[in-house]
């Protein structure tokens, strides 16, 4: 039987990323904070032709099963959300020029342009709606993590 010895090293290079990003996280959901479980790595941003361990490090993070199940099905809504948003009130160009500036967290020189598109996604409901949910999601997740950590 002939060993395929390229997607060895490539399943080795991606199991040492992952072992890499766990510790960095210290075997700990960053969502939840859950830590006896078993850890999924979440791409915060996802390139369809990179090998995962082509990414850099601070686009992937530690997940537990349930919130990793939980992003991917808020991901699809929230993408869903901005789209619909953006597209009816903006040029192509505007939003990408938005979304440059939100992937690099810096404003474009239109800096009118960032507070129009802001202004409006909070006077969309849904938009609305989904960032109330993951708002109160997150602060039930914060209670849960002090309340675990007074009882230790």
């Amino acid at each position: 039987m002939k060993i395929d010895l390229k997607k060895y090293e490539e399943k080795k290079q991606w199991e040492l990323l992952q072992l890499k990003i766990c510790e960095r996280d210290d075997w700990t959901c960053v969502n939840c904070g859950q830590s006896d479980c078993y850890l999924y790595i979440h791409f915060k941003i996802f390139e369809p032709n990179k090998k995962p361990w082509e990414y850099p490090e601070d686009s992937l993070v530690s997940l537990c099963e349930d919130c990793f199940a939980e992003e991917r099905k808020l991901l699809g809504i929230a993408l869903n959300c901005l789209s619909e948003a953006a597209r009816s009130k903006f040029l192509a160009v505007q939003i990408d020029s938005i979304a440059s500036s939100l992937f690099s967290m810096k404003l474009p020189d239109d800096s009118e342009v960032v507070g129009e598109a802001i202004s409006f996604w909070l006077r969309t409901p849904k938009l609305v709606e989904f960032m109330i949910e993951i708002y109160s999601r997150k602060l039930e997740a914060d209670e849960r993590n002090r309340a675990d950590a007074s009882r230790a």
